[in-house]
């Protein structure tokens, strides 16, 4: 079966195709709901359980900006290349 034809100039979609779609996307959106949860109560963590003392400010700060970077750091490390691939970077 074949997907494109350049002399017919007909789609026809692969069988299951919607589907499969419906899974992936619903599949990503349970990871990212998950991922967020996650920072969320390392955050919490943090602020209630680990470092909850007003002496403890430096601490809970250097903390929250290393569980920062470790959960903002992976996105930037896939786009960059991407956007340096593309010359996106700058453009609005």
């Amino acid at each position: 079966m074949h997907i494109m034809s350049t002399r017919e100039g007909s789609y026809s979609p692969p069988e299951g195709g919607f589907r499969t779609f419906v899974l992936l996307w619903a599949f990503q959106s349970l990871a990212a709901f998950g991922f967020q949860i996650t920072a969320f109560a390392i955050t919490v963590w943090l602020t209630t359980g680990l470092y909850p003392g007003p002496e403890q400010k430096a601490l809970l700060a250097a903390a929250l900006s290393m569980a920062g970077l470790a959960f903002g750091l992976p996105n930037v490390l896939v786009l960059l290349p991407e956007s340096l691939s593309t010359g996106q970077i700058g453009r609005p």
